[in-house]
């Protein structure tokens, strides 16, 4: 009979053992794997059209997940005139919420242009940019850069931003 205790005593250490190396194995399976412990902000930027203007992509055209100093986006969306006037074109950003407004630089060029229609804080965005020409039928593309400069040392981790821009027009009556 007592050899009988010690097979069960043997057995129940052994299960006991098995269950122990399988939980453990489990656990650093599903473990989550280490990170670089900083969080970095989520931005998205859309546009759509209007009655006046088309756009190629209406909607999100460019999008950052965990952007740091450093770090920067960049998009293309054409911009077409669809009536039979020449117009001016400006568009300022409507986003969601402030907090990235003094951290996030924003760079817009109009088509091949050297010199940017706007440049500068997200929150100066808020505001219309320059204008710039299109003559009916024409299209034009708008190059979006948005950026968190390498200074950068608070205020952005965790941040989700979502960003439209908005079109307007007006009509130029004369060719200056």
């Amino acid at each position: 009979m007592e050899s009988g205790n010690r097979i069960e005593s043997y057995v129940r250490r052994a299960g006991f053992a098995a269950g122990l190396v399988l939980v453990v194995v489990l656990v650093l399976a599903f473990r989550v794997p280490d990170g670089s412990g900083t969080l970095g902000a989520d931005v998205i930027v859309a546009i759509s059209p209007t009655g006046e203007l088309g756009v190629s992509r209406s909607g999100p055209f460019m999008s950052a997940v965990g952007l740091r100093p450093g770090g920067a986006l960049t998009g293309e969306v054409a911009v077409h005139n669809q009536t039979g006037k020449r117009l001016a074109v400006r568009l300022r950003a409507l986003p969601d919420g402030k907090d990235l407004d003094r951290l996030l630089v924003v760079d817009v060029r109009a088509g091949h242009a050297t010199r940017p229609i706007f440049t500068g804080p997200l929150a100066a965005l808020r505001s219309r940019t320059q204008a710039f020409r299109l003559v009916p039928g024409a299209k034009r593309s708008l190059r979006v850069r948005a950026s968190l400069p390498a200074g950068v040392r608070s205020g952005y981790a965790g941040r989700i931003q979502t960003i439209s821009l908005e079109l307007s027009s007006t009509v130029v009556t004369s060719r200056g």
